[in-house]
């Protein structure tokens, strides 16, 4: 054996694994040549949903996926795995032009005198979005730190490797880039709008072009995707956000395109968009994300691709192996 096969170094394959409100998706990629193919996609329903902000439901979602990767001799491979973005802070700060040292001091001091953080234990992230002359834009993460823990436990102990951990929307996020790059970025100083529709909330991801600028969660009470009100709900989060980030100086671009995903059963079984309320108010084009449309999916089952709008997060996932 050489080294390279030793080592992965020819391993071209990548899991990314969605824990949804009904189960687990996964989804296996690899490549081919230079071309990105879909090895295996698979949707795992669990019928104890339970509370799923407790450690019993993560541990009954990872019992399953270990079940899942001996069967199919996968535990041995390296998993890319995504946290809820409503179960974590983000936030969006501009800050003078400073060195990445300075940087990190500066957010320490923004989370300690400014940001009102509902846990006590954190761990903290950031990113540089972009810098101009005079300012840079910074992407700051705050997660619970006894739930990032949890979950590097609970994987740890079921023999399972985790390559990654990030946020769905950041998943999400690349999987659009990835597969939508020339929509978005046709005509400058246009935003675009990523709706990912989940069961009880809805998360709203706001990109200038395809770069990211903000993301709202906004919860959904009696939640009915048919409901011209959850619509007209939906369409003011979108409207109040679009003069947050024009308040901010976030963007002063115009909203062009909306994408629509989700894991909801209701979204997924029916697809219902309501265009009118859509049109009447923001007067934009959409459409709904297919996560394989740049993915070559030969031999996979046509049954399970019907609901291929739920799998953006894991593919999305995945797709971190290469981009």
């Amino acid at each position: 054996m050489t080294y390279s096969k030793a080592f992965g170094l020819f391993d071209q394959n990548a899991i990314g694994v969605n824990f949804d409100s009904h189960g687990l998706k996964i989804v296996q990629l690899g490549k081919r040549g230079n071309k990105i193919i879909c090895k295996k996609i698979e949707d795992i329903n669990i019928q104890d949903q339970g509370n799923q902000d407790t450690v019993d439901f993560l541990q009954s979602r990872i019992d399953r996926l270990r079940e899942y990767f001996v069967a199919n001799s996968l535990t041995k491979k390296q998993i890319y795995f995504a946290i809820k973005s409503k179960d974590i802070i983000i936030k969006t700060i501009q800050l003078p032009n400073m060195s990445k040292k300075d940087i990190d001091s500066a957010i320490k001091l923004r989370i300690e005198t400014q940001l009102i953080l509902p846990w006590d234990n954190v761990v903290v992230d950031w990113f540089i979005l972009n810098r101009s002359e005079t300012n840079t834009k910074v992407l700051i993460v705050a997660a619970q730190k006894e739930q990032i823990n949890d979950y590097c436990r609970v994987f740890k102990d079921a023999g399972l490797i985790i390559s990654a951990l990030e946020v769905d929307v950041f998943s999400i996020l690349r999987m659009v880039n990835y597969t939508y790059s020339n929509d978005l970025t046709t005509e400058s100083q246009q935003i675009n709008i990523i709706v990912n529709i989940n069961t009880n909330y809805v998360s709203l991801i706001f990109l200038e072009e395809n770069k990211y600028i903000l993301c709202r969660n906004v919860n959904l009470i009696n939640f009915d995707i048919q409901n011209q009100l959850t619509w007209e709900k939906i369409i003011l989060e979108i409207e109040s956000s679009l003069n947050y980030i024009n308040f901010e100086g976030l963007s002063s671009g115009n909203p062009r395109t909306l994408f629509l995903t989700g894991d909801c059963h209701q979204f997924i079984e029916k697809h219902v968009i309501n265009t009118e309320v859509i049109n009447n108010n923001l007067v934009l084009k959409h459409q709904l994300i297919n996560p394989f449309q740049k993915i070559d999916v030969v031999n996979l089952n046509s049954s399970v691709l019907q609901d291929k709008v739920s799998y953006c997060v894991a593919t999305g996932l995945a797709l971190r192996r290469w981009l």
